[in-house]
């Protein structure tokens, strides 16, 4: 992808999450090296990540308190997340789609 503008220097090569509160503009810190996908449902917003080759599922209900899922390695490549009722849906590269409970809904 090509950045412009004037900040196309200054975010070269990563990926930010920015929050606003109608006061000003924060960026939320993320430990990933590409956001995979977004999702916001019901209340929270869950980030599909890839870090050094891994995948987990973060998700928060109010951009402070982060919840982190890692996804097992033997699933490769993730490509998608859903969720509904209290379940998470990971559709892979492969057209595979996996579900998992989440913990503690």
């Amino acid at each position: 992808s090509v950045r412009q503008g004037r900040y196309g220097d200054q975010f070269k090569n990563q990926w930010l999450l920015f929050a606003y509160d109608n006061r000003s503009t924060r960026q939320i810190p993320l430990e990933c090296d590409r956001i995979v996908d977004t999702l916001v449902k019901e209340d929270r917003l869950i980030l599909l990540l890839a870090r050094k080759g891994k995948h987990s599922l973060v998700e928060t209900t109010d951009l402070v308190q982060w919840k982190t899922h890692p996804i097992a390695p033997q699933f490769k490549q993730p490509l998608s997340v859903e969720y509904a009722d209290g379940t998470y849906y990971l559709g892979l590269t492969d057209g595979t789609g996996l579900a998992a409970i989440a913990a503690g809904d």
